[in-house]
């Protein structure tokens, strides 16, 4: 019997410079880049580190015969039926927000940009893709499981999928808000 073909979804964040460089050419950034502004000086570097370690995951998954599917941006909704893994491809927030989309399908977070991200959630980062996927593949990554919140307002449901937090404000920034939380 064959074995079964193993399928992938890979999710990866759009950099800063994909952003505001490549894709909006935006005027301020621009400048800013040409002045050698420091506060996007590293912008282009930690690009380059994400882009290395995307292509990195996509090799790794080919190597190990994974079928793989893309969805960017992970912030919006997709689907992750008949998948066996979600691999985020960024930091913390690219994990985040991917996980709204999945239930019951383990995420394998991969920090593409150490030096320039926060992984905390990643149990992989860039240079030790391959060897995180083979452990998942042979069943020696070990699973953790976190709980999410479920966030209402007035009786409707906004998410059932929060997993590290919820921003709970007023539309009016300088506003009074007032709340109640109920557990269980």
């Amino acid at each position: 019997m064959a074995p079964r073909v193993l399928r992938a979804v890979i999710a990866a964040k759009r950099s800063s410079w994909q952003k505001y460089v490549e894709e909006l050419a935006d005027p301020l950034t621009m400048a800013l880049l040409e002045s050698g502004d420091p506060t996007v000086a590293r912008m282009k570097a930690a690009h380059d580190a994400h882009e290395s370690t995307l292509h990195e995951v996509e090799a790794a998954l080919h190597t190990l015969g994974f079928v793989t599917s893309e969805v960017a941006p992970p912030h919006k909704p997709f689907s992750t039926e008949g998948q066996d893994l979600v691999v985020t491809v960024g930091g913390d927030g690219t994990l985040l927000a991917a996980s709204r989309s999945v239930v019951g399908v383990p995420i394998l977070g991969v920090n593409s940009a150490p030096g320039f991200s926060i992984g905390f959630f990643c149990a992989a980062q860039q240079g030790r893709v391959e060897a995180a996927l083979r452990a998942f593949t042979r069943g020696r990554l070990r699973p953790i499981s976190l709980t999410r919140m479920e966030v209402e307002k007035n009786g409707e449901h906004l998410s059932r999928r929060v997993l590290n937090d919820a921003l709970l404000c007023h539309a009016s920034p300088a506003a009074t808000s007032r709340y109640i939380l109920e557990l269980g």
